[in-house]
């Protein structure tokens, strides 16, 4: 693992992809760990943050449709983030 990365200095870069029925949403994360990422839903917005060494790194994603609260999952391997989220019917 890469040590003493800032969140200061890189903005990681997050993308929201439609697989039709949920959306995924892809963060670089490098360095950090799966309990270093706290994620919340509220509506269609996805708030992440990531308690990084120097200072927490916090971001909202907004999701283009409603989805269904309480079906988030999250994975974290090699430094990427993946989050999915169910779309409401």
């Amino acid at each position: 693992a890469q040590q003493g990365i800032s969140f200061k200095d890189i903005e990681p870069v997050i993308d929201v992809f439609d697989e039709g029925h949920f959306f995924r949403v892809v963060a670089e994360l490098p360095a950090v760990t799966e309990e270093d990422v706290v994620l919340h839903m509220k509506e269609n917005v996805l708030y992440l943050t990531v308690w990084a060494k120097e200072e927490p790194f916090s971001k909202s994603v907004r999701l283009p449709e409603k989805v269904k609260p309480g079906t988030m999952r999250k994975s974290l391997r090699n430094g990427i983030l993946e989050v999915l989220v169910d779309v409401q019917d």
